[in-house]
């Protein structure tokens, strides 16, 4: 080999391991640095867009579960929709989520949404009622529930220390007596009344809000029932507080 041939060998080596090095360096300067969005397990995560600098990988995997929405129809063309919303999450409670509901008939739908809250281990019923039935035959009946993996917050589990006493219903009127047990107040408690048949089958339900309780305080509610199909078996409490705005004071 001459040794001109030799000294274009070696400029050609020197060149392209300049040009390398600059296209290492160019890639280096412009590869996005690793984030919790990018569809990989890179920096300090422990899953794929989880843990480390990330949200933790049980929330990220974290979902609610629910049963079928149950629509209970009335002679007066109103309707009520009931779903059992359960939180698996022993840990963790959902701060903030949106239900929507949506009914589909043939080529039509209607929809109609609300915000809520679930606490860890929590099993809630969500009650959508006095809507007017639509215009259209309802083929089904589909939830969805959207909310931001942020709003994942771990708290205590608690439960509503509210007790039915007892009640009562005559004609179109039904009446509760109900007791707060615990030793601190609730403020802004929403109460359901699930009303069942005697085949266990949800056939109504009530809802109403109390704007504060105090401790050991007994408070009578009153409601107009919704024109039942069938007759009462039995009526179940659920009572539901946010106790997220206590971690929040």
């Amino acid at each position: 080999m001459s040794w001109r041939l030799k000294k274009q060998l070696i400029y050609g080596l020197i060149f392209i391991f300049i040009f390398s090095f600059l296209i290492i360096g160019l890639f280096i300067l412009i590869k996005p640095p690793p984030s919790c969005f990018d569809g990989k397990q890179n920096g300090n995560e422990e899953g794929i867009d989880c843990g480390g600098p990330c949200l933790p990988c049980e929330i990220v995997n974290l979902n609610l579960t629910s049963e079928k929405p149950k629509i209970i129809y009335y002679p007066d063309n109103t309707i009520d929709i009931i779903i059992k919303l359960k939180n698996p999450s022993s840990k963790y409670g959902l701060k903030k989520f949106k239900a929507k509901i949506i009914l589909i008939g043939e080529d039509v739908k209607a929809e109609f949404s609300e915000e809520n809250f679930i606490l860890p281990l929590q099993t809630k019923f969500l009650t959508f009622l006095n809507f007017k039935k639509p215009d259209f035959e309802i083929k089904s009946v589909n939830l969805e529930i959207d909310f931001d993996k942020k709003d994942w917050q771990e708290i205590e589990y608690q439960e509503t220390q509210i007790e039915m006493l007892n009640y009562s219903y005559e004609e179109n009127k039904f009446k509760a007596e109900i007791v707060n047990n615990d030793n601190f107040p609730y403020s802004e408690v929403e109460i359901n009344f699930i009303i069942y048949d005697i085949f266990e089958n949800i056939i109504g339900a009530l809802k109403t809000k109390i704007d504060y309780l105090e401790p050991l305080e007994r408070k009578e509610i009153i409601l107009t029932l919704p024109p039942l199909v069938n007759q009462i078996n039995r009526i179940e409490m659920k009572a539901y507080y946010n106790f997220f705005k206590e971690n929040e004071n």
